[in-house]
């Protein structure tokens, strides 16, 4: 059911392009806009994005508090564990991350768009949509916690999954990436501060 509705918002998203509903972006004012991620996939990918989740450097663990320091974006190469928390509402997510050279980071008002899509075989199991903040990472431009859905939980531990990543930003510059990971074991909610 959840899988079924979040395939019905994400329609209606690209058709409407609501960016209101988008949460860690840059507010309720968000800016029209005539495509989503999904549609720009008809544009050509003219840049490379990095995916990778986003630990805390001291307990490697998923970040959980978006303003702790220590916030770490660790690049996914394709063998990694990522364990998945219990979020806000009670769902099963991952804590993805996205970097980049030449991002444009926008403004509070227009951020660049960001759609993250994980697949287990050819199944799609979660997903990401919404305009968040990046930040300046040496020469890169990285947005740390991306906290991605798991729809059908519970997520499937110990099995190589795919994650696919886009990023439109304020300048029409499209970059993609896919890398695959390890779903590790699920932090129970009682350790997650926003479970």
């Amino acid at each position: 059911m959840l899988r079924q509705m979040f395939r019905r918002v994400s329609s209606v998203l690209s058709v409407c392009v609501l960016f209101a509903c988008g949460s860690g972006g840059g507010g309720e004012d968000q800016p029209d806009a005539s495509a989503s991620a999904s549609d720009a996939s008809a544009i050509q990918c003219t840049q490379t994005l990095e995916i990778g989740h986003c630990v805390d450097s001291a307990t490697g663990e998923p970040c959980l508090d978006f303003e702790a320091p220590g916030r770490m974006f660790v690049p996914l190469t394709g063998t990694e564990n990522v364990r998945p928390i219990v979020g806000p509402q009670g769902s099963d997510m991952f804590v993805f991350a996205v970097r980049a050279a030449n991002i444009h980071p926008g403004t509070e008002t227009d951020p660049p768009m960001v759609e993250i899509k994980v697949f287990y075989g050819d199944e799609e199991r979660g997903g990401y949509l919404s305009w968040p903040i990046f930040f300046a990472e040496g020469d890169k431009q990285t947005a740390p916690q991306l906290f991605t859905v798991i729809f059908d939980s519970p997520a499937i531990e110990g099995e190589t999954m795919r994650v696919t990543g886009e990023v439109v930003d304020p300048s029409g510059n499209h970059f993609c990436g896919e890398t695959s990971f390890v779903c590790g074991e699920l932090i129970p909610g009682d350790t997650n501060p926003h479970g």
